[in-house]
């Protein structure tokens, strides 16, 4: 067996950082470990601080792949090929408190080989506290990956290596592509559906509004992940998109409370043509409910945890804090209510859809009714319930139904509330055919005119 020689740097840090955002470079065999000035900071130690960073040259064959077993990573027990693709280096600080630091230490590891295309890096941490030792995936995150080196993020000091995993494509990856294909779609419907209640004079009333600002909503709250969700480099751009995030998604289900309730007082108030106006609910006090709640919500979650903000691999709510639940116990909460009134309003339906007026009662509106109920059911949070069971054995059916039904979204508002209103339909039929119109004329009237006889004469 090779000796596993050690190369090692270390820094003794004799006074205060000089400056809040100074990064101390630490490197050894190739690899690099970077730990900031707030880090060091949180060190326990009295005085002076020692910051050291270890490279084993051939324990990567020692402790290799097969000591791989992360019950929550379905890469530890998938079909795909695992091999150790670094040496296995170790950072070590005096005084180190136990739990996870506010700041991530970032970890530069070099590869044995070059990265290949078909593999996916995984940032391995020893855990010596279950069945003598084994690598583990939890506390640290891929942050970047090139063909000669790994970059990883990690909460706490680790013994880390790089661990490849080649072979078909993972859970996650495919779930990756089927959220952002689910979003682009989502987006698309989002937009034809704004159009249509902004354009679509039919239409225009209370129930019409309410769906608008949902779409709207939903509609910046899905582009903002779209498009920043991975954008990871600066914390303090990544903890903004965050906290809209959690603003916009809160402001959703906050709308979605809205529609759940005025549905319910619409079915209750069935003989009453316009229960809006008679009761004078007003649309702006809808509105300081809907987005002012959300903000509320934020603003008192970020004072009581700013640093709640922001992940290592993804700008979302921290999940190791328990943070997340600022936004899940809103969304839980709603989503009660939700089934509780739609489950009162179906009830209410059956007993009065018989006794109000012929025109109302008939089977058509009936269905229509019950689908709308169903349909508020599902898009105010039912989709919600497989997130938030993603446990157990069940866990990657759960997930793979979380991405498509919350990706897609969208699409399903587009289709309950314009392709399955009648109103909608007979619009779009007039707007195609004002476009298809002017054309078949000009078309007629070309063939009109070559069909006229040359009135010309030849000299």
């Amino acid at each position: 067996m090779a000796a596993c020689t050690p190369d090692i740097e270390s820094r003794v840090i004799k006074d205060e950082c000089a400056e809040e955002n100074m990064v101390f470079h630490v490197k050894a065999g190739g690899s690099e470990m970077k730990i900031g000035c707030s880090t060091v900071k949180e060190s326990e130690s009295a005085g002076t601080t020692g910051v050291a960073f270890v490279s084993f040259a051939s324990l990567e064959s020692v402790l290799d792949e097969s000591f791989f077993q992360d019950p929550q990573n379905p890469l530890a027990n998938s079909r795909r090929k695992l091999k150790m693709n670094s040496r296995v280096v170790a950072g070590i600080m005096t005084g180190v408190k136990k739990g996870g630091f506010s700041d991530p230490v970032i970890y530069t590891v070099e590869n044995i080989e070059p990265k290949q295309k078909s593999e996916r890096p995984i940032c391995a941490s020893w855990s010596a506290d279950v069945g003598g030792g084994r690598w583990t995936s939890s506390g640290c995150v891929v942050r970047k990956v090139s063909e000669t080196s790994t970059e990883c993020s990690c909460n706490r000091m680790v013994n880390l290596a790089i661990i490849m995993a080649s072979g078909p494509l993972t859970m996650e990856s495919s779930l990756y592509i089927l959220s952002h294909m689910g979003l682009i779609i989502s987006l698309l419907c989002l937009a034809v559906a704004i159009a249509t209640f902004l354009l679509c004079r039919a239409i225009r009333n209370h129930n019409t509004y309410l769906h608008l600002h949902l779409c709207v909503c939903l509609f910046l709250a899905e582009s903002l992940f779209l498009t920043g969700a991975d954008k990871t480099d600066n914390q303090t751009v990544c903890a903004l998109i965050a906290g809209f995030l959690h603003y916009l998604f809160l402001a959703c289900f906050f709308w979605m409370l809205v529609e759940a309730a005025m549905l319910f007082l619409m079915v209750r108030n069935l003989k009453v043509v316009n229960y809006f106006s008679s009761r004078n609910i007003k649309m702006l006090h809808l509105c300081v409910f809907a987005y002012g709640t959300p903000a509320l919500v934020v603003a008192v979650s970020a004072s009581v945890q700013p640093k709640g903000y922001g992940m290592h691999d993804r700008c979302w709510l921290n999940t190791e804090t328990g943070f997340v639940w600022s936004f899940l116990g809103p969304v839980c909460t709603i989503i009660m209510i939700n089934f509780i009134l739609l489950t009162w309003t179906l009830w209410i339906l059956k007993q009065k859809l018989s006794s109000v007026n012929a025109e109302v009662s008939t089977l058509k509106d009936s269905r229509l009714l019950t689908l709308k109920a169903f349909a508020q059911l599902f898009i105010l949070g039912c989709s919600w319930v497989f997130g938030i069971f993603q446990i157990g054995p069940v866990a990657s059916v759960m997930a793979y139904l979380f991405t498509v039904i919350n990706s897609l979204q969208g699409a399903f508002i587009f289709i309950i509330h314009c392709l399955l209103s009648r109103q909608v339909r007979e619009e779009y039929r007039r707007w195609f055919s004002r476009k298809t119109k002017p054309s078949s004329q000009s078309q007629t009237s070309r063939v009109f005119l070559s069909s006229m006889p040359s009135t010309s004469k030849t000299g």
